[in-house]
């Protein structure tokens, strides 16, 4: 949105005006059930006032604001505005401008549309978000998401420029502050649009141009945008450019709009006359080349295919990067698929779109994951129905590997009284749900010898499904691996749900797992809540030798301002690099290596820790990489035989070292193209 006016810098209007007779002072965002025009959160805090030129926490339209922000020509772009809440990153700041029209009475209404909300079922279910409303530091009111993933939500707040302490004219710095709740639960809440409306009644305008505003900023091809304005009621001779001529008599008391259906980005002037005087107000609409860009699946295993899809203009050309090259052919009216089949850790995949001058780009990243199932327990359908229904009644281990009870044994070696067990017990011997009088399983497996190295990974996926809370709320539960807790999260509440949760990547070590019985118990909390939870699939993976760059952790340091803290467990026999790297288009071994942190000495307590300067003012990614040290002593003998002596050491006393190059016995070259080699009685001696 950009406002350009001749008298003062003032607010725009847009959205005609509805039964209350508002209008739009600003929207932010376009309204499209997507957050994919805002940036991705990165997690970093900042205060007020932030900065008016680079993603952070304030998102500023155009106007006049105290110093260090000063004077901005247009807003910034919607790039800079951080698309969604964390826990870690709760608040995001709205900065805007009112003009004189603006009184203590005037009437304004907030609506914030959220959607494509994720309440982290897939990591620690935390169910509704609960969020505060401010502005200009005064409390509107509390609201809490429904928890319904990747939902549309509209939260609306009413108020009086007086109940704010609203700011008007040039310097005036008002701020709409959403916050959501902090240290509450998990996931994130995004945006769609954030729009501020005004009721135009309750309006004063005595100027040629109060307000010249679109409904929105940015629109997709064959959307229309309303055109709002507020004007002195004397003004004349009104009229708009680019073909939608005079507008007077769509003018009432100084109000009026009009819709328009822009074909590319257009400026739309208003053009006003008052006491003789002409004045102009300029309204930017950018028609967006590509509306969308995405994945059908952001995690795919090694090998398997995904579908990259995008919606553009249906006259541009289309080109993707990573090989893939021109794709017109592959976009029918605007809209494209392809296959594609990742490569590397993590791809990232640039779209470009071209229409006549206008070129926009759209990236998206799609991860292989490293894990490949060790069992798999059920059958991902979204039911239980191949397991049996729980018998209400414990059971203590070992159990048996023939009937249904807590306990499941896949085929393995086990300790008596259960000893061979040569097929895996059918489904039907699995427990279907957790209940409060039966509240836990085990399950019994063997794992094979290259799996259990002590640097592999393991990671256990728990898919649930036709859950009921009986108004209970959410059931907490738990995963442990051979006794040592991997996982502790809670369902989401939501009756039905499929939903799935992760624990935390662990080390065979870290789990004492054995080539022999292995026990993975999953128990729900003893007196907690009521229904049940039941299972859909269980799932335990592996992704071997990933150690080294998965134990890492990184955190701000304690002791250094500014700086960052790296700890990692470390091994006696292994020093350890730094790697850094803006992205993650490449595989880790090719990353670059953080000057002054390399060759680094493994810490005799086994774990190492190390205070770096921030390598990235923004987002980066570090990686720690473990190598053997170099030899105490080598020794190339290029140079002749140096200070080293022989011994003839056999009874005879004929078998001497000698010096040089071998002649026709022995090895003819060496190691880099060495051509000296210490050996026994140089020479040629045949057969």
């Amino acid at each position: 949105m950009k406002v350009l006016l001749v008298l003062v810098s003032l607010f725009a209007f847009c959205l005609g005006a509805t039964a209350q007779n508002y209008v739009s002072v600003w929207q932010l965002g376009i309204s499209n059930n997507s957050q994919t025009e805002f940036a991705q959160e990165d997690g970093n805090v900042n205060s007020a006032p932030g900065s008016a030129t680079a993603k952070d926490d304030d998102y500023y339209f155009a106007g006049d604001y105290p110093e260090p922000i000063g004077s901005l020509a247009q807003d910034e772009p919607l790039a800079n505005m951080e698309r969604a809440n964390l826990v870690v990153d709760t608040t995001n700041r709205i900065h805007f401008n009112l003009d004189s029209s603006v009184s203590d009475a005037t009437d304004f209404r907030l609506t914030i549309d959220v959607c494509c909300s994720n309440h982290n079922e897939f990591r620690n279910s935390s169910g509704p978000i609960p969020f505060d409303v401010y502005v200009n530091d005064v409390f509107q009111e509390s609201f809490t998401t429904n928890g319904q993933n990747n939902g549309h939500e509209e939260f609306t707040v009413e108020f009086t420029a007086a109940e704010v302490a609203a700011l008007t004219g040039p310097g005036g710095d008002n701020v709409v502050s959403i916050e959501r709740q902090a240290g509450q639960g998990g996931g994130w809440m995004q945006f769609d649009t954030i729009h501020l409306e005004v009721d135009a009644d309750t309006l004063s305008c005595s100027e040629a141009i109060c307000a010249f505003e679109g409904s929105s900023a940015r629109v997709v091809a064959g959307e229309s945008v309303t055109l709002s304005w507020i004007v002195s009621p004397g003004a004349s001779e009104l009229s708009i450019d680019n073909g939608v001529g005079d507008v007077e008599a769509l003018t009432v008391d100084g109000v009026g709009e009009i819709t328009v259906e822009p074909l590319g980005n257009t400026t739309y002037t208003l053009t006003s006359t008052l006491a003789g005087e002409v004045t102009t107000a300029t309204v930017e609409v950018d028609v967006a080349v590509i509306e969308s860009f995405t994945v059908t699946a952001e995690e795919v295993l090694p090998g398997e295919s995904v579908s990259l899809d995008w919606i553009v203009d249906p006259s541009a050309s289309v080109t993707i990067d990573q090989g893939i090259g021109n794709v017109d052919t592959e976009t029918v009216e605007g809209t494209g698929t392809i296959q594609i089949v990742p490569t590397g850790l993590a791809t990232t995949y640039t779209l470009t779109a071209t229409r006549g001058p206008d070129v926009e780009t759209a990236t998206l990243l799609v991860r292989t994951n490293p894990f490949t199932p060790v069992w798999t327990l059920g059958v991902n359908d979204g039911t239980q129905q191949e397991f049996s229904q729980e018998r209400g009644g414990a059971t203590a281990a070992p159990g048996s590997a023939s009937a249904l009870d807590d306990d499941f044994y896949f085929a393995g070696f086990y300790p008596a009284p259960i000893g061979i067990v040569a097929s895996d017990e059918p489904d039907a011997s699995f427990e279907r749900a957790l209940v409060l009088p039966d509240p836990e399983v085990r399950i019994h497996f063997n794992l094979p010898a290259s799996e259990v190295q002590p640097g592999n990974q393991l990671r256990l996926r728990i898919d649930l499904c036709c859950t009921n809370h009986q108004g209970g709320g959410p059931i907490n539960f738990e995963a442990l691996f051979n006794g040592v807790q991997v996982l502790t999260t809670s369902t989401s509440g939501v009756n039905s749900r499929e939903e799935i949760h992760f624990s935390d990547v662990f080390t065979v070590a870290s789990v004492s797992a054995v080539p022999g019985e292995n026990i993975v118990t999953l128990r729900r909390e003893a007196g907690q809540g009521a229904g049940w939870m039941q299972f859909d699939q269980i799932q335990l993976e592996s992704a071997p030798g990933l150690e080294s760059r998965l134990a890492l952790d990184v955190e701000h340091s304690p002791d250094v301002p500014g700086a960052l803290r790296l700890t990692w467990p470390s091994d006696s026999t292994k020093q350890y690099d730094v790697l850094v790297s803006a992205d993650l288009t490449s595989p880790i071994e090719t990353w670059a290596e953080l000057a002054g942190a390399q060759n680094i000495a493994a810490d005799p307590s086994g774990t190492n820790t190390l205070d770096i300067d921030r390598p990235f003012q923004d987002l980066g990614f570090l990686a720690i990489r473990a190598k053997d040290p170099p030899p105490l002593f080598s020794e190339d003998f290029e140079d002749g035989p140096g200070d080293w002596t022989t011994v003839v050491n056999d009874p005879a006393g004929k078998t001497e070292w000698q010096f040089g190059t071998p002649n026709g016995s022995g090895p003819t070259s060496g190691a880099d193209g060495s051509a000296n080699a210490w050996s026994t009685n140089l020479g040629d001696y045949g057969p």
